[in-house]
């Protein structure tokens, strides 16, 4: 996640060795034990981490919760407390979980951590629903940890996607990455696309129903891992890999572009990352366009290149809350408005970030953006990273590198580093 925000230090104590995983309070606001909807009135103070540079934005929003429970019939009072935290660093920057914070921005790729600090509340009957009812599949996907919900989405904006000059391709052309590939040599142009790094060649690995999943105790603690890169799928995504990596207008670039790169003046099209949109919009001027992953056929299969797509998500931390249920009860209530359809609405207005709110991603708002119409469009074929064996990232480089560098010369050579890598994913955690 490309965000550059500032980051406050919170209060330095020691961490409890208490792990905490589930919530034992439903954090339903029909709930016996819950003040909350009732007219018994409480001042219920909940603290909020979240990113500095949106202070202003979440502040309102809180404001809109607030009159929003008053409309309702709720007497209580809401003080919410804001604490400056890059959701990148949460995991690492938050000391003591004990004392808060009691809901926190974070990004999915930050799971395994938080899921090892006891931090994530499990989100079971009501809440789950919630999740259920009003997000995409992808935004599910982007909920769940371990098997079950663990927070609530309110953006899937992290992953890469084709820009591209429009004095060479059409929007047929940019569907195939072997049209787009063919035509740029015609041109004596070339495609960039940093297919030897992890994150934006190491989901190609996907593309044809290759997968790896990882399981943890309570504790999170590695159960098992599990991978199947040494099948026919696993082949032919390598093979997709190669066919790309062989061609003649393909180049490896995208990564780290720069506007003056006097050696990038011959691409024509970048498979890059979002963040870079603004670099791609100058760079090809009044001719830039973009689009979603492009499709590869290989042995008559074919697919679109599977995409890393990750995002960002409202956490609720049990250690903080558990031991007043008012208070629980009130942060899923926040986090749920947080992340419905008019919030996500409003974030996608304030900061361009993509919703995956069933309702919101077919708003008009987000129909006529392309960029964010080109992450929506890879939500049914996109991956994430919430499961995905820490070994998988720290290995598929290898693998890379031996593809797209000729290391590999023949089918055999190409089985046994397959065998390889499949290993090396299995017993790394």
């Amino acid at each position: 996640m490309k965000i550059k925000l500032s980051i406050i230090t919170l209060m330095t104590l020691l961490l409890s060795s208490c792990v905490i995983q589930n919530s034992n309070a439903s954090g339903d606001l029909n709930s016996k034990n819950s003040t909350i909807g009732s007219n018994i009135p409480k001042t219920i103070k909940l603290t909020y981490s979240g990113s500095a540079s949106n202070k202003e934005f979440n502040n309102s929003l809180f404001e809109k919760f607030k009159k929003e429970r008053k409309n309702a019939g709720d007497k209580n009072t809401y003080i919410i407390d804001y604490y400056e935290c890059d959701p990148n660093l949460v995991a690492s920057k938050i000391e003591n979980w004990s004392s808060g914070p009691d809901i926190y921005e974070f990004t999915t790729g930050s799971f395994k951590e938080l899921y090892k600090l006891g931090a994530l509340s499990k989100l079971t009957d009501a809440n789950a629903t919630f999740i259920n009812e009003n997000y995409s599949d992808y935004g599910k996907k982007l909920a769940t940890y371990n098997g079950e919900y663990y927070a609530y989405p309110y953006a899937g904006d992290s992953t890469y996607y084709i820009h591209y000059n429009k004095s060479f391709f059409n929007e047929n052309d940019v569907k195939s990455i072997e049209t787009m590939l063919d035509l740029a040599l015609t041109h004596g142009k070339k495609i960039g696309f940093p297919l030897d790094d992890s994150f934006y060649g190491g989901a190609i690995m996907f593309t044809f129903g290759a997968n790896c999943n990882v399981s943890f105790d309570e504790t999170g603690s590695v159960i098992s891992t599990t991978a199947d890169f040494n099948t026919e799928k696993g082949i032919k995504a390598a093979k997709a890999i190669q066919k790309i990596g062989n061609h003649p207008a393909w180049k490896n670039a995208g990564l780290y572009p720069y506007i003056d790169a006097a050696d990038d003046n011959d691409i024509v099209a970048y498979i890059s990352g979002h963040w870079y949109s603004s670099f791609y919009k100058n760079r090809f001027d009044e001719k830039y366009a973009c689009a979603a992953m492009p499709t590869i056929t290989i042995d008559g299969d074919t697919k679109h290149l599977s995409a890393f797509l990750d995002g960002l998500a409202f956490g609720i931390n049990p250690k903080s809350l558990d031991s007043d249920n008012d208070r629980l009860v009130a942060a899923y209530e926040l986090a749920k408005f947080l992340s419905n359809e008019e919030s996500q609405l409003a974030r996608f207005e304030d900061q361009s970030l993509a919703p995956c709110n069933i309702d919101a991603i077919t708003n008009n708002k987000i129909s006529s953006n392309p960029n964010a119409q080109a992450i929506i469009s890879q939500y049914e074929f996109a991956i994430t990273q919430n499961n995905i064996p820490t070994s998988f990232l720290t290995n598929v480089s290898t693998l890379l590198n031996s593809i797209v560098h000729d290391e590999i010369n023949s089918d055999q050579g190409l089985v046994e580093a397959l065998n390889s890598f499949n290993d090396s994913i299995i017993n790394g955690n």
